[in-house]
């Protein structure tokens, strides 16, 4: 009860201090919202959308998981893209990984971890498909980081692919798709420099 009394007094603590910087904040969220932007990261509790970007309440929709995995029968992922895009209309989607994480660390060093073996099926993939350039790397750390990377990109291009997304481009809405990853040992997050903008940016 300790843990719950100490969030719950946090809690009381932030609502007053934007209440007092902010007085019209919540009476303006509770009519709705409208993000700009649907955030799709992993589940790792040092990696949050708004703290990170230092964003408003009210402007980042987010889906997190293990490993920030974007999968085609996760109903899950699929409802949320779903509604973000053909709903919300967010403008963009960013797909976030990060740096030592522990899902692209499991599946690199093809650990046995039960149920969530399962669920990391997919990096397990992306990492056979690069295994060539991800073997020739020296230096554990630097293979790890690139593993992210390689996965954060793959999942990008998994939701390009998503009928939702097409759809969207197809109906000539205004909807980029970018790849970051987070670095927690700096707190800077890093763009990839891929981007997806229509259905002809994909292959």
């Amino acid at each position: 009860m300790s843990n719950l009394k100490n969030l719950l007094n946090q809690n009381a603590k932030w609502a007053y201090k934007l209440n007092r910087q902010s007085p019209k904040l919540f009476t303006d969220l509770a009519k709705g919202q409208s993000p700009h932007t649907l955030w799709l990261g992993c589940s790792d509790s040092r990696v949050p959308p708004e703290q990170l970007t230092d964003s408003n309440l009210g402007s980042i929709f987010t889906h997190r998981n293990i490993a920030n995995v974007v999968g085609n029968q996760d109903i899950s992922f699929l409802s949320v893209l779903e509604y973000a895009v053909v709903h919300l209309k967010v403008k963009q989607i960013i797909v976030c990984g990060h740096y030592q994480c522990g899902g692209i660390k499991a599946a690199l060093d093809k650990q046995h971890s039960g149920l969530i073996d399962n669920w990391l099926f997919t990096v397990k993939s992306t990492l056979k498909n690069h295994s060539k350039e991800l073997n020739v790397i020296s230096g554990q750390n630097k293979r790890f980081n690139r593993a992210v990377e390689l996965h954060t990109l793959a999942q990008l291009e998994n939701l390009a692919r998503t009928t939702i997304v097409q759809t969207a481009w197809v109906r000539k809405q205004e909807l980029e798709l970018h790849a970051c990853v987070f670095d927690i040992a700096s707190g800077r997050l890093k763009y990839l420099d891929k981007s997806y903008q229509s259905n002809e940016d994909l292959d």
